[in-house]
């Protein structure tokens, strides 16, 4: 069972779209996933990002500001924060 393993994290640290001898040949290597599934979107995104921010900077504002303006933006983050299971008051025995 140890030389599986071994076998299959040589596999997952090659790079390339196919994990050669691994699972029929059928996966992406986890190298190959991380590279170019996960990291290349995430740096377009940054490179992209401060473009965009200067041209909508440049815009008017399209809403006014209400009254509950700063409530909004506390309340915001803490529910954000509390998340879906945060109001689960159940008493544990």
């Amino acid at each position: 069972m140890v030389s599986d393993n071994t076998t299959l994290q040589a596999c997952q640290n090659n790079f390339g779209p196919t994990a050669s001898g691994c699972r029929n040949d059928f996966d992406f290597t986890l190298l190959f996933e991380q590279s170019l599934l996960s990291i290349g979107p995430s740096a377009l995104f940054l490179l992209l990002m401060p473009i965009r921010t200067l041209q909508l900077s440049k815009e008017s504002y399209k809403v006014r500001r209400s009254p509950l303006h700063s409530l909004k933006l506390v309340s915001t983050p803490a529910l954000a924060y509390i998340g879906p299971k945060g109001f689960d008051l159940e008493i544990c025995n």
